[in-house]
């Protein structure tokens, strides 16, 4: 059976120093299933459709998407952030946030893409969040473009990690934000300090979760 190698200190004192570890078990559980030669990805370059869906972002992957965003040289970081303000002031305007995550279709409808989408392929791959890494199809993504029923076909993760890792930030008082650019736009809030926790505990808390 494949193994993963995770890099993650022996306790954590804050769910960002976990998310590291959940986006190696999620690229690694959706590497393994799409090396399956019955399971062929569809999904690439310039295949933006799914950037337009209500996305459900914890606040230490807000926090990590900042962080990125901080690094990048000004032009490029002034860029995004621009991109950010443009995409607020239109879910704003359209009051999506009302909309949000309860009507998925609804939301699909505004037509309004996430503001790191730039060429229809994701601007922040690196420190994109893990419902985005999650999601993969091997239907056509004509299907995703129009959002036809029943037939998008996305590979089925062998666990929920997002709803682990939600769950843990939950427990920690940071509810999961639904749409990226107001969240990015806001404050993003600073990490709780934990009392120091066993990250074995942790780790097996989002991998004991099947889907």
């Amino acid at each position: 059976m494949p193994t993963t190698a995770i890099s993650a200190p022996l306790e954590v004192t804050s769910v960002d120093e976990l998310l590291d570890a959940a986006r190696v078990l999620v690229d690694s559980d959706v590497r393994g299933i799409a090396a399956r030669p019955e399971f062929p990805i569809s999904c690439g370059p310039g295949c933006g459709a799914c950037c337009r869906q209500a996305v459900p972002v914890t606040a230490a992957e807000l926090r990590a998407v900042r962080a990125w965003l901080d690094g990048l040289p000004d032009d490029e970081r002034m860029a995004h952030e621009r991109r950010i303000a443009a995409t607020k002031t239109r879910l704003d305007a359209a009051n999506a946030e009302a909309i949000g995550i309860e009507n998925e279709r609804a939301y699909f409808a505004l037509g309004i893409a996430c503001p790191f989408l730039v060429d229809e392929s994701c601007s922040i791959h690196p420190a994109r969040p893990l419902a985005c890494r999650e999601y993969v199809v091997t239907s056509d993504p004509a299907h995703c473009a129009t959002r036809a029923d029943g037939q998008i076909v996305r590979i089925s993760a062998t666990h929920d990690v997002l709803g682990a890792f939600a769950a843990v930030s939950a427990e920690l008082g940071e509810p999961v934000e639904y749409l990226l650019a107001p969240a990015i736009a806001r404050p993003v809030p600073e990490a709780p300090v934990l009392e120091p926790r066993p990250t074995p505990d942790l780790l097996r808390t989002l991998m004991g979760r099947p889907t």
